[in-house]
């Protein structure tokens, strides 16, 4: 008599119910509700945030170069860092679409012949708005002793991106001195 009520008891504990699998898909679908857009918020503030790293990287390194080649260097727009022969894409281009780091031998703050091409880069990323001060800017040029040239002023140039509760930003400043800095928003101090 106990071996039938161990199979019946057996025979009702091999699977589970349409309802448990539904009660199951519910809860899932709730979870994933409620946590798709808080990792599509994070996904674009680090996507924002890296993307302005890598520019001031960038600009550091051209001022670093200018420094240790006493030599005038330029950082300029892209839209093909990584060609075989890159070229500066003057105002077509927003900075995260890429950068040229190059030697200006010939000092007019573009990428020509006589030029030796040192890095190419891009911020890869969810950069829905750049916003340069000031506007318009093609290039930025280090002395040999490290200032920008041709600039009156701090440069700032903003990358922004909607999040499901306002917009995101970071802000790169870099001083008349050649100083590359992020900031989380605001001005740039001069």
């Amino acid at each position: 008599m106990q071996t039938t009520g161990t199979s019946d008891r057996l025979r009702r504990t091999r699977g589970v119910t349409a309802v448990e699998v539904l009660v199951v898909l519910t809860l899932v679908a709730v979870v994933v509700a409620v946590a798709a857009p808080g990792m599509r918020d994070f996904l674009v503030r680090s996507s924002v945030a890296a993307g302005a790293e890598a520019l001031v990287e960038a600009l550091n390194t051209a001022r670093m170069e200018a420094l240790s080649r006493n030599a005038q260097v330029t950082i300029c727009k892209s839209s093909n860092p990584h060609a075989a022969v890159p070229t500066c894409a003057g105002n077509t281009a927003d900075w995260p679409e890429g950068w040229i780091i190059f030697v200006d031998q010939s000092a007019i703050g573009a990428l020509d012949s006589t030029d030796r091409v040192i890095a190419g880069g891009r911020a890869d990323g969810r950069i829905e708005t750049v916003v340069e001060t000031p506007t318009r800017l093609a290039s930025v040029t280090f002395n040999p002793l490290g200032p920008i040239t041709g600039s009156p002023g701090t440069v700032e140039i903003r990358l922004t991106s909607a999040l499901s509760d306002g917009t995101f930003e970071r802000v790169i400043c870099l001083s008349v001195l050649g100083r590359a800095s992020v900031t989380r928003s605001g001005v740039c101090q001069a």
